[in-house]
């Protein structure tokens, strides 16, 4: 994951990160990254809709890539 240019990130079925590439620990400062910390960076329009689907992915356990914009770090 960490030969491609997009951010990328994994997580277990209960949500808990498990990995991210280096390009997404480079991008939010840290290796550990949340669903909060993914949150923080969607646009605040897109948040709800973004956050629905994770859930809705996590309540029925399936694999879902999850694909948003992020906006730039300050």
């Amino acid at each position: 994951a960490d030969a491609i240019p997009q951010i990328v990130s994994v997580a277990d079925a209960e949500g808990r990160p498990l990995r991210a590439n280096r390009r997404a620990a480079d991008y939010f400062g840290r290796d550990d990254l949340s669903v909060e910390d993914w949150l923080e960076r969607v646009h605040p329009d897109d948040r709800a809709s973004l956050q629905a689907l994770w859930v809705e992915a996590l309540g029925r356990g399936e694999r879902r890539p999850l694909r948003q914009p992020l906006q730039l770090a300050d």
